[in-house]
């Protein structure tokens, strides 16, 4: 078919000299290739055929030639009428839906030329600054998930009748961006699968201005990618030849890259103090290491979790900090009973206007691939057994379920780090049994990756005030402008360059073996100090996923897609101070979980049936089934 140069510019035959200027400026400036990054040519192609019909029609004698040798009629160049053979059925409804000719005329030359566009080079971007009239007709990705979607509903195009749908899109700020309407064949499986499972994905297609007087924004979707990698998390992949890229080679000098980022942070920061406290020093290690962890396996998360236990005033509030500049997406969460809500980590789901479904995720699917950071945890009293028993779900098969009656499963391949001061440290307890102390099922503790109790320093909270004293910065007393910081951008943009790119990473069979030597070693050195043995047992069970999560971490980190045993020594440094915690804890009034049934002691089973048979006129068989129960 003979190029149409009104077409590409989206003018009509006759249009004047002015508007023939207007729309080449307007276009080459959108589809310029030094302001789009693109490595396979697209948008070098889009400006060449822009420029190429701009100076035909701008010269007299060439627009005439032209003109002679084509009689392409207003109706084929704009409007509802023009050539939409070849076309999909959502391009046409979407061509239909518009109301300016210049368009619907841009609209096609993107459906016509897609197939053209290298998506790789396409940068995820938010829905806010997608939201803009320069991405209008440009190819454009973001990270989401559907939020709303109709029931199928009867539409006619071209004289025949279809099914379609009309749909919602949101990403992790909770901003929405309407669709065009979608026939039902389109996409109806995967977005049958996505709004079941509530995964965020990455949708690519072009925006659009719709209705007059252009007061809201839809997209045009072309094709869903299932795969979300830290680079498309944070927007922006790094700059190979630049800043980043110095960055990156300063500290990964010598195949370090988890001690280069660490003295990146700490000279940063100007955080002082670390070679006086050194459970901080290793929860700080953790943290780093803990932003490389990601994915799953055999259906199981492969994201570490951390529980870190300490009284107030001993840098805890750092950990955080690292988490959140580190990961590529975060949340963090003060610990207020009228906060955490079962409906505020899961999401919610509801009818939307009009019918159809509307789902809003919470803290945990919104935090998926990153960090979900819960600060001062003691202070969470209500809904506690009901929290503790999503976060065990969350953090085995990274996923969660709504307590609607929808169900939903969300995804959430979420990295938990929950900070909390035993009760005895804020004065709700005496101390005296440690399990009530920090009040956590210890079949909730078995599945913490890290666990560490810091305890109250006193001379190293002295020192510190010294170095305040002396205008050092604190753990605590950096600036907002150093928040704001391009080293804390880069960092992150390295953590997500070294994830999407040493993701897959293979445990030779002689790890493997090593592993289970390690383990075998830890059980007998623990087994006389721990307490109670089927605690033991369970944690036993757990350890080798929990190092498998570890080592793919550090593998990943160390720039290898290979586990090395190295690896696996280093894994330990962490998981020892876990049964350090673990073995200290009372043996008695352990109430836990062991071969899928939860065993009490004599005083918890006295107390549960006094709690449920309370008022009731009772005999012993009532008694002896609770007993049993229990």
């Amino acid at each position: 078919m003979a190029k149409n140069y009104y077409e590409i510019l989206g003018l009509k035959s006759d249009a004047t000299l002015p508007e023939i200027k207007k729309a080449f400026k307007k276009l080459s400036k959108k589809f310029h290739p030094d302001k789009n990054r693109d490595d396979d040519g697209y948008f070098e192609s889009m400006f060449k055929s822009i420029n190429e019909a701009y100076q035909v029609l701008i010269d007299e004698d060439k627009r005439a030639t032209f003109d002679s040798h084509h009689s392409f009629s207003d109706e084929e160049i704009v409007g509802s009428n023009f050539n939409l053979d070849g076309l999909s059925l959502g391009a046409r409804v979407a061509i239909n839906c518009l109301s300016k000719d210049s368009d619907k005329v841009t609209l096609y030359n993107f459906v016509s030329t897609v197939e053209k566009i290298n998506w790789e080079t396409i940068y995820t971007n938010s829905i806010f600054d997608l939201k803009n009239e320069n991405y209008a007709g440009k190819p454009v990705a973001f990270v989401g998930t559907v939020s709303s979607i109709s029931q199928p509903f009867p539409i006619a195009i071209d004289n025949d009748k279809m099914t379609a749908y009309s749909m919602n899109l949101q990403d992790h700020k909770k901003d929405e961006l309407t669709c065009f309407t979608i026939p039902y064949e389109e996409f109806k499986n995967d977005i049958s699968d996505l709004f079941s499972n509530h995964r965020f994905v990455v949708f690519r297609g072009t925006i659009f201005s719709y209705g007059l007087p252009f007061n809201e924004y839809w997209f045009y979707l072309h094709e869903i990618a299932p795969r979300v990698t830290p680079e498309d998390l944070i927007k922006l992949r790094p700059d190979l030849k630049g800043r980043v890229a110095k960055l990156f080679l300063k500290v990964s000098k010598g195949g370090n890259l988890l001690y280069g980022i660490k003295d990146t942070i700490v000279k940063k920061m100007g955080i002082m103090g670390l070679d006086v406290a050194k459970e901080l020093d290793t929860c700080l290690d953790f943290m780093i290491l803990q932003s490389f962890s990601h994915g799953k396996s055999n259906k199981a998360s492969m994201m570490l979790h951390s529980l870190v236990i300490g009284p107030p005033g001993v840098g805890k509030k750092l950990l955080t900090i690292t988490a959140k500049i580190l990961n590529p997406i975060s949340e963090e969460i003060t610990s207020t009973d009228g906060k955490i809500t079962i409906a505020g980590l899961v999401g919610s789901s509801s009818k939307a206007k009009g019918g159809g479904f509307k789902s809003i995720p919470g803290y945990l699917p919104r935090a998926s691939s990153g960090v979900l950071c819960i600060q001062d945890f003691h202070e969470v009293k209500k809904n506690r057994k009901a929290i503790f028993s999503l976060l065990s779900k969350m953090m085995e098969d990274g996923e969660v379920i709504d307590s609607t009656s929808a169900g939903w499963i969300h995804e959430a391949i979420t990295s938990i780090h929950l900070d909390t001061n035993k009760y005895s440290q804020v004065g709700l307890t005496d101390g005296n049994n440690s399990i009530k102390d920090i009040d956590i099922p210890t079949n909730i503790l078995s599945r913490f990756d890290f666990i560490i109790d810091i305890p109250r320093d006193i001379e190293r909270q002295f020192e510190i005030a010294e170095k305040i004293n002396k205008g050092e910065k604190s753990l605590k007393s950096y600036g907002e402008e150093e928040s704001k910081a391009n080293w804390r951008r880069d960092l992150q943009r390295i953590v997500a360059y070294v994830r999407t790119n040493f993701n897959d990473v293979t445990i030779p069979q002689k790890v493997s073996e090593y592993i289970s030597e390690k383990i075998a070693f830890a059980r007998i050195e623990y087994e006389n100090k721990f307490n109670d043995l089927g605690l033991m047992a369970d944690i036993v069970t757990r350890l080798i996923i929990s190092i498998q999560k570890y080592v793919k971490a550090i593998t990943s980190a160390n720039l290898r897609t290979i586990a090395q045993k190295k690896d696996v020594d280093y894994a330990f440094k962490f998981i020892l101070f876990k049964l350090d915690y673990l073995s200290s804890l009372d043996g008695n009034n352990v109430s836990m979980k062991f071969n899928d049934k939860k065993i009490f002691s004599p005083d918890d089973r006295i107390k549960l049936i006094q709690e449920k048979l309370e008022g009731k006129i009772v005999d012993g068989k009532m008694v002896l089934e609770i007993y049993k129960e229990y």
